[in-house]
């Protein structure tokens, strides 16, 4: 049985200014961290590849 997940949202290229840092061409958007939290609550698996 295989296991696998569709994850559908933006990808972008942010610049961001703070009181205390500044950066450009950060990665972001809703598809970057919908990735990280997949893999922090997945079981580990052995990569293809």
């Amino acid at each position: 049985m295989s296991n696998s997940v569709l994850i559908a949202g933006s990808v972008a290229y942010v610049n961001t200014i703070t009181l205390y840092a500044t950066g450009n061409r950060i990665l972001g958007g809703s598809a970057p961290f919908e990735s990280i939290a997949y893999n922090y609550f997945s079981k580990p698996f052995s990569r293809l590849f």
